[in-house]
C-alpha cells in the first residue's frame, strides 16, 4: 500500500493535472442537475489534489500547512499563485463541499464560481510543475 507522504511531486502533480483536465470537461457539459452534481463533486477532487500538492511542496521548503487555507497562503508567499478573490472564493467553495458532502445541497453561487477557480486550479498547476 502506498501512504500518501510517499508520493513524489511528480506523481501528485500529474493526478492535479487529471483532475483538472476532467473538471474543464464536465463544466463544458450542459448545467443539468447531473453535471452540475459531476462538477462539484470534480471540483472537490480536484481541491483534495490541489492541497495535497501544496503540501508536499510545503514540506519540501521545510514548511507545513494543515488546511487549504494556509496551504494557499504559503503557496501564495512562495509566489506559486497569484492570491486574490478567486482564491478567497475557491477556499471558500472547498470548504462548503468538504462540510456539506451532498452536493444537490450546495448553493449555486459554488457551481457559478467553478470556471474561474477551473483557470486558477490550472495556474497553480503551471506554477508547481515549474519548480519539479
Amino acid at each position: 500500500m502506498v501512504m500518501e507522504s510517499d508520493l513524489s511531486p511528480d506523481i501528485l502533480l500529474t493526478h492535479l493535472d487529471w483532475n483538472i483536465q476532467h473538471l474543464g470537461e464536465v463544466l463544458k457539459q450542459d448545467s443539468s442537475d447531473y453535471f452540475r452534481g459531476a462538477a462539484l463533486q470534480r471540483f472537490g477532487l480536484t481541491g483534495d489534489s490541489a492541497f495535497k500538492c501544496m503540501q508536499t511542496f510545503a514540506m519540501q521548503n521545510g514548511e507545513t500547512c494543515n488546511s487549504l487555507e494556509e496551504c494557499v497562503q504559503l503557496a501564495a508567499k512562495k509566489d506559486w499563485l497569484n492570491l486574490n478573490d478567486t482564491w478567497t472564493g475557491l477556499i471558500s467553495a472547498y470548504d462548503k463541499i468538504s462540510r456539506i458532502g451532498k452536493v444537490d445541497d450546495l448553493p449555486l453561487d459554488v457551481f457559478q464560481g467553478l470556471g474561474e477557480y477551473h483557470i486558477a486550479l490550472k495556474d497553480l498547476h503551471a506554477n508547481l510543475l515549474k519548480r519539479v
